[in-house]
């Protein structure tokens, strides 16, 4: 998988630590950052796989109903402590950041409908000659109605626009969906959900 081969390229001893020994990690688990994300992350992944074909254009409090039921089954799957030092909103308050950023997205849907003719959380699985499987799992795969092209897209949750992110996580993607489909993607790009936009990045054939 990208983490895998990042953990290996970063460190190879992180990577056969966590990877192969599947050694405990040596600081508490904290889920706490992933609560904003797992939560957008995961009503665009129900939308644009399930809800999108009932209700393309949804009313607010349709919205707020589906991400609450969303929230009370993600919540007691993580770990998270309200005690740490960096934790600086509520349960509640990141909930409230996280319905007020899908409507707004929701909201231009229209005009972008990057998420209207969508698949999300697409495997793909690839195995090479010496039996070693290499994987992912891609945010959102994307085609134009009118032209067919396909954007791969990858959403993020963080704040910072461009900061944290590694654009050869895209590049892999590509490569494993070229290898996949005999076709390289068209587009490629982070959609950052607190900001309502997508930054390209650019695809060499």
């Amino acid at each position: 998988s990208y983490n895998a081969w990042k953990d290996w390229k970063d460190c190879p001893k992180w990577y056969f630590l966590k990877h192969r020994k599947q050694a405990d990690p040596t600081a508490p688990k904290n889920d706490y950052s992933k609560i904003y994300g797992l939560l957008v992350q995961s009503f665009f992944t129900n939308y644009t796989n399930i809800w999108r074909f009932e209700t393309p254009y949804m009313p607010v409090e349709y919205v707020k109903t589906k991400l609450q039921a969303l929230r009370n089954n993600l919540m007691p799957t993580l770990s998270v402590d309200w005690s740490a030092f960096f934790v600086k909103y509520t349960e509640d308050e990141i909930f409230t950041q996280a319905y007020e950023d899908i409507c707004r997205i929701m909201e231009t849907m229209e005009s972008n409908n990057l998420f209207l003719n969508s698949k999300s959380e697409v495997d793909i699985k690839i195995a090479t000659k010496d039996n070693v499987n290499i994987t992912g799992r891609l945010d959102f795969i994307h085609t134009y109605p009118l032209t067919g092209q396909v954007l791969i897209l990858d959403g993020k949750g963080t704040d910072k626009v461009k900061k944290n992110v590694d654009e050869s996580q895209l590049l892999f993607y590509a490569l494993l969906y070229r290898f996949h489909f005999q076709k390289t993607p068209d587009e490629l790009g982070f959609f950052y959900y607190r900001f309502n936009q997508m930054y390209p990045v650019e695809v060499n054939n």
